[in-house]
């Protein structure tokens, strides 16, 4: 799971680093203006570089979860030291 967000975090790594990406040379077809803050999300070129993203950001979400939830599992599982 590990090695697929490596891969996945490097795609957004690389468009943004492009020049293709930033020049932004139009679409095949409009579906919003690209003057509309809707453009980046509706947009299908721009709404798979925003799921990316999004997906990424659950993925690291759900695994810091289960992380910290492991972390406290463990920690309940030590002994308590008691005085003799």
């Amino acid at each position: 799971m590990r090695m697929a967000f490596r891969f996945a975090l490097s795609l957004p790594l690389v468009a943004l680093s492009c020049a293709g990406a930033q020049a932004h040379p139009g679409h095949a077809r409009e579906v919003v203006a690209a003057e509309s803050p809707w453009h980046y999300l509706l947009q299908p070129e721009h709404a798979l570089l925003v799921g990316i993203g999004l997906a990424l950001l659950a993925g690291f979400t759900v695994m810091t979860t289960l992380r910290l939830k492991a972390k406290r599992r463990h920690q309940q599982l030590q002994p308590i030291r008691v005085r003799r």
